[in-house]
């Protein structure tokens, strides 16, 4: 076995709620991580972690591997965070057992402050947008992220809550900008009482001389720390496991998203790698690209092997309809979407895939293979994927990543998307069982043309069966220099990766 130091970087490759709480929880566990990293996106995640004991919490802000005893959150310098949210978060954490959670947090100075009036004008512009919503979680992260890239304008920053004096001067002026906004909102529609509602909130429901005493409060005294992340782990986890544990997905991207339905977030790996590098660690980063055996996503925004009714044969067990986030939609597995995400995402070492329980309850489910494009066909096809025409059809293989990211050509593109209807392979699925004791030939079948040059080219190296660590089985160890182990599943968070003859009885 190396010696050399692990970091694992988990990544969802799809439009999010691809399991990747799970999965961090999993990782967690059986490498014994002491040190759990959220790199990007903010409060509006939610990644469920569910226990053999009976636990179950939806994390936000605190890292998916707090239910293990002396694991430390540490959130990264591109995270945003809501104090007010992170408070509830704990107080639900030690209701469901978990001692004193947020002594264990480390935030990065450098972190945007969500407050509660970005989250009143993200409610107010998505509500203006009508039928035409871009899809939202509705917590203000998107409106804290564009404030910080606008020169002039007041952003808060955890560092800034330590200064009583400068954060009540920031939020003041964050508060009367906010309210300026939606008074220009409200003249334009007169006749809208949500936003007059809207506006009287703003005005009047939390001023911000209370917010800012709360603030003060969160600094000093609810435990959490100030760490500059990168420093932290340079001086203090030079050889100890590290957990990169991301948010959103990476069809979300900021950048190479579908536009406008995106996050305000980097959700690739970059962040992750770019706090390696500031720390000066040796470790050898495993990127673990996470998807699951169907697709799903939450809100507005082109999904092309979507199946209407689907979710009804797919009960969701965590996910659901909101006001802001819209539905929660279901469809099969789209090789295109994964393919393209893997191209953005680079270097992704290899794939958990998760809800595979799921699927079981299907006596056969679809693999979307192709899309067949029916809008108009010009010589600009050419720029967004790889074309082929044949006997009077026109067939996309792959969405193309031009060198630079634009936003004019994200746009265009999730226009043609929504031309586009999938062609579909159809697989036999597998028995449920309680315990995967072998790979079953239509399981083994589904793997092994995921993994071939017809499907993703990437090994998978993780099966989950369920929502609990002991759901988890390792086709592959993951840490440095080891083996494939290509029968290998792992039994439970308290063993190493074992080998084993024998995952379908």
């Amino acid at each position: 076995m190396s010696s050399t130091p692990e970091a694992y970087i988990v990544v969802g490759l799809g439009y999010g709620d691809e399991g990747k709480g799970s999965i961090t929880d999993a990782l967690t566990r059986v490498y014994k991580a002491k040190h759990v990293i959220r790199y990007n996106g903010g409060p509006q995640a939610a990644h469920h972690v569910v226990t053999d004991e009976g636990q179950l919490h939806c994390f936000a802000q605190l890292t998916s591997g707090t239910f293990t005893e002396e694991v430390r959150s540490l959130l990264g310098p591109e995270m945003l965070i809501n104090p007010l949210n992170m408070l509830e978060e704990a107080r639900v954490l030690e209701e469901e057992g978990v001692k004193d959670p947020l002594s264990r947090v480390y935030i990065d100075p450098a972190c945007l402050v969500v407050t509660p009036y970005h989250r009143q004008i993200n409610r107010m512009k998505e509500s203006l947008r009508g039928t035409s919503r871009h899809g939202s979680c509705g917590q203000g992260v998107g409106q804290a992220w564009m404030d910080a890239q606008k020169e002039g304008y007041p952003v808060l920053r955890f560092e800034d809550l330590f200064d009583k004096e400068r954060c009540r001067q920031l939020l003041k002026w964050i508060w009367m900008m906010k309210i300026d906004l939606a008074e220009q909102w409200l003249d334009l529609h007169p006749e809208r009482e949500d936003l007059r509602e809207s506006l009287h909130q703003l005005q009047y429901a939390l001023p911000y001389e209370v917010l800012c005493k709360q603030y003060l409060d969160f600094a000093y005294h609810s435990g959490v720390h100030k760490a500059d992340v990168a420093s932290d782990l340079s001086v203090h986890h030079n050889h100890q496991t590290l957990i990169f544990e991301g948010a959103q997905g990476v069809l979300l991207d900021r950048e190479r998203g579908f536009w406008p339905h995106v996050t305000p977030s980097d959700t690739t790996a970059g962040e992750a790698h770019k706090i390696l590098e500031r720390a000066e660690l040796p470790h050898t980063p495993h990127v673990l690209g996470i998807l699951r055996g169907y697709a799903s996503r939450h809100g507005a925004g082109p999904f092309v092997s979507e199946v209407f009714g689907l979710e009804q044969a797919l009960p969701e067990q965590h996910n659901g309809t909101n006001r802001w986030q819209g539905d929660f939609r279901v469809g099969w597995f789209d090789l295109v979407k994964a393919r393209y995400a893997l191209k953005v995402a680079k270097e992704v070492n290899s794939i958990a895939l998760t809800q595979l329980d799921r699927l079981a309850m299907l006596e056969h489910f679809e693999v979307c293979t192709a899309y067949e494009y029916t809008g108009f066909v010009d010589e600009a096809l050419h720029r967004f994927f790889d074309v082929e025409e044949t006997e009077g059809r026109v067939l996309i293989h792959d969405i193309l990543v031009p060198p630079k990211a634009d936003r004019s050509h994200q746009e265009e593109l999730t226009r043609r998307l929504r031309d586009c209807s999938p062609i579909t392979k159809t697989f036999e699925s597998w028995p449920t069982q309680e315990r995967i004791e072998s790979l079953c030939p239509s399981l083994e079948t589904f793997i092994s043309f995921l993994e071939s040059p017809e499907g993703l080219q990437t090994p998978i190296s993780i099966l989950s069966f369920g929502p609990t660590a002991e759901d988890k089985y390792f086709l592959q160890d993951l840490r440095p220099t080891t083996e494939v182990l290509l029968s290998s599943v792992w039994s439970s968070p308290t063993k190493d990766v074992r080998i084993a003859n024998n995952a379908c009885t």
